[in-house]
Formats: structure tokens, C-alpha cells, sequence
């Protein structure tokens, strides 16, 4: 990591911990200020503008008129769309509520009382989990009636819904699963059967005044990892979801219980990816991790918490700031891993032409043809290049043993 880095991610851990300003020394906030513009632009890559400049006028670090202008102006707009987003969740748990649909919140407006200020917390969308599949049609079509659009999407795990008001679109995302399916069934069975029937737990935001359903503490920690996990998987996460993590242990963490989630995690093949997770936000985001012992073990490489780090500092908000972060292999190199992403990839592409095993062979000859015309028409990136970047971030799933079992997970 450079030192722009670094300062970035201390930036971040004063705004999670407004109390401790004596983080910075005299030196390093004279170090700040020359390296305001590669940490605007991590914030700026991150999404994260608002908690930055938090963290600028904690320390008062020195900004020109210009630049002052330009970051309230930001924050200013961040501000407005999450009171935006906030009067559309309202909207969608009133919905919710006259169908007598039970339902799940997640993250989002869940997530605002664990941070210093509602602010620091922006969401672009509503996400809803209903488990049951009448009750998913039977809201999808009262949306629908609303005047709630279906624009079609390859995500086999929700339902996207977009409202028009005032100019603006507003999505909200309908799972009916916890995330897509990733390329090992047993762990997508043992997911499927963890959320299956939970009892939702009342949420209540003052602020706002907002009352909602979520999930149980523990489960919805173990979501907010397979959250991560999934774009891991995919394009790769930024440290905004790492922030989420650190607030919300020490939010609710006392609420969880570790002796559950440690199964989870076992059950799963996940105990050593929440392991270097949770290092992150001890070592770069100032999580008390003496708090979750548990969570902690001693099996990871010294030098691999920069180099996880790094990985998701590249990623950007959810890894959309590079066409070949496209894919990673969960699996390994090996040919037969790239034919089983080929296969998910056409479960994904054709939700209901799969279900014809007959069609396979045509499907995944499609597939393939319209991977290989996106790369070059609307990627404007090599097909190389994709495969380069996914066989090189596979050394990370290597090294965390994702889905792969056993006492503590912490074989190497």
C-alpha cells in the first residue's frame, strides 16, 4: 500500500471514531494535506466523499475555497439521496405492511444507526428478502400494478424493480435468496437452508422514525459476509463494505451469538475469509477485535492483510472501476473451472432454458459468443485480460480456503 493509501484508510477509521482525532499526529495531518488529491480520489472510487471530508473537517485540515465548494457540494448531494432513499424504503415497507408480507430489510437503512452520523451511509437501493414464493409473487405483482418496471437483469436471486418519482428512478431488489449461487452446491444448499425460516426481528431507526423487519443479529452478520463474499466472487468489493462490518460489530456484536456463527462459518467453508475480514478492520479501521476472539486466527500469511487490502482498494465500489475485474476462479485455474463458470454463467444468462439439459451444449455455446462480443464491443477490454486478472486474484481465494471445511478452517 502507498502512503495515500494508508492515510486514506486512517481517514476512514477517524470518521468510524470521531473521538479519536489524536490518531493523527502534527506530521501526518501535514502529510494529509499533500496528498489530498490521490485520497480524494480513492473516496471519490469508494464512494466514500462524505465520510472523507468528516474526517478533513475533524482534523481541520486546510482546503482552498475551490475545493472546500467542491466538497459540500458533494456531501450536500449524498446528503439529499439518503433522505431520498430513505423517504422510498418508507414507501416500500408501507407496501410491504398492506400485503401482510413477511419480509427481511437488508443493509441499507439496517446499517444507518450503527454509523457516527446517517450521512456517512449512503445506499442506492432497496433490498428486500422474502423467502416465501407466494408472497414474492403476490408483491411483485401489487408493484407492478403501482407502476413499478421489471427492466430484466441476469441475477438469478432477486427481482429488480425500478419507480419513477420526480424524475428519478428508484430500485429496489427483491431476493428471494441471500445471494446468487456460487460454484459449489453444497454451500449454496447449506445458505438456502440457513435463511429458510427465521423469524424476522423489529428494527427501528429514531431519525428517522423508520420501524422495518430484519433479520436475527446472527444471520444478518453472516449476511453482511456473504454479501462481501459474492462480489468478492464476482468484480471484488470496496471498503465500504468493510466499514459496514466494523460498525455493525461494534453496533450489535454483543447481540450475536458467536457460538451459532462459528458453525456457520464452519458449515460454509467461510472461518478463515471472515478471519482476514475482520484483521481488516482491526488493522486498517480500528476494530476492537480483542471484542471477537473468535473471529481471529493466526494462520494467514504476515504479509496478506496489505495484500487483501490492496485488492479491495483496487476494486472500487464493487469492482466497477475495471473492465477485466470480471470474474475469479473459486476454485482454482484449472480448465474444468473455467467450464463451470461458463455453466453458471449460462444458468444466469438463461434462468428458464436451463432448466432443458438437452439445450445445454447450444446454451454454452451462446454464452461464450456473447461473453467474447461484450468484452470487445461494450468492455472495450481483452479476453485475455479478464483471465489474467481472475487467475491472479484466485491466489487470495487459494490462500483464504473459501468452501473448503474443517475444524476452524485454518489449514494451509
Amino acid at each position: 500500500m502507498n502512503p495515500s493509501e494508508k492515510l486514506f484508510c486512517k481517514c476512514l477509521r477517524l470518521c468510524l471514531h470521531p473521538e479519536k482525532t489524536t490518531l493523527f499526529s502534527q506530521e501526518e495531518r501535514a502529510e494529509l494535506s499533500s496528498h489530498l488529491p490521490h485520497c480524494l480520489a480513492l473516496a471519490e472510487k469508494h464512494g466514500l466523499i462524505s465520510c472523507f471530508y468528516e474526517s478533513l473537517c475533524l482534523l481541520e485540515i486546510p482546503l482552498t475555497p475551490e475545493d472546500r465548494k467542491y466538497y459540500r457540494q458533494m456531501v450536500t448531494g449524498n446528503a439529499f439521496a439518503s433522505y431520498r432513499m430513505l423517504a422510498f424504503t418508507r414507501k416500500i415497507l408501507a407496501v410491504l405492511e398492506q400485503e401482510e408480507v413477511t419480509y427481511y430489510l437488508l443493509k441499507g437503512a439496517t446499517l444507518l444507526d450503527c454509523y457516527p452520523k446517517l450521512e456517512l451511509r449512503s445506499y442506492g437501493d432497496v433490498d428486500i428478502l422474502i423467502p416465501d414464493s407466494n408472497e414474492f409473487k403476490r408483491l411483485r405483482d401489487r408493484l407492478t400494478a403501482q407502476g413499478f418496471r421489471n427492466e430484466g437483469s441476469f441475477a438469478e436471486h432477486h427481482l429488480e424493480m425500478y419507480d419513477s418519482e420526480d424524475g428519478r428512478d428508484f430500485l429496489l431488489e427483491i431476493h428471494h435468496k441471500v445471494i446468487a449461487g456460487q460454484a459449489n452446491a453444497e454451500f449454496n444448499q447449506n445458505v438456502q437452508e440457513i435463511f429458510q425460516k427465521l423469524t424476522p426481528v423489529p428494527g427501528f431507526y429514531p431519525p428517522a422514525r423508520l420501524s422495518y423487519q430484519m433479520l436475527p443479529a446472527t444471520e444478518n452478520a453472516l449476511y453482511l459476509l456473504l454479501h462481501m463474499l459474492q462480489h468478492f466472487l464476482g468484480s471484488g468489493f470496496g471498503i465500504r463494505l468493510l466499514c459496514d462490518w466494523t460498525v455493525y460489530l461494534e453496533k450489535h456484536g454483543t447481540e450475536i451469538s458467536w457460538e451459532q456463527f462459528g458453525n456457520y462459518l464452519r458449515q460454509l467453508g467461510l472461518t478463515k475469509f471472515s478471519s482476514a475480514v475482520t484483521r481488516l478492520c482491526q488493522q486498517f479501521l480500528g476494530l476492537d477485535a480483542s471484542r471477537f476472539p473468535c473471529l481471529l486466527d493466526n494462520s494467514l500469511d504476515e504479509g496478506f492483510p496489505d495484500i487483501f487490502m490492496k485488492e479491495i482498494l483496487d476494486a472500487g465500489t464493487f469492482g466497477k472501476t475495471n473492465q477485466s475485474r470480471m470474474l475469479i476462479m473459486s476454485g482454482g485455474g484449472r480448465f474444468s473451472q473455467y467450464f463451470i463458470e461458463l455453466h453458471r454463467q449460462m444458468k444466469k444468462r438463461f434462468q428458464k432454458l436451463c432448466k432443458i439439459p438437452p439445450l445445454w451444449p447450444f446454451l454454452w455455446i451462446i454464452s461464450c459468443l456473447c461473453f467474447l462480443w461484450n468484452n470487445h464491443f461494450l468492455r472495450k477490454t481483452k479476453t485475455k485480460d479478464i483471465l489474467d486478472t481472475a487467475r491472479k486474484r484466485q491466489r487470495l481465494v487459494k490462500e483464504l480456503t473459501i468452501f473448503q471445511k474443517g475444524e476452524g478452517n485454518h489449514e494451509k
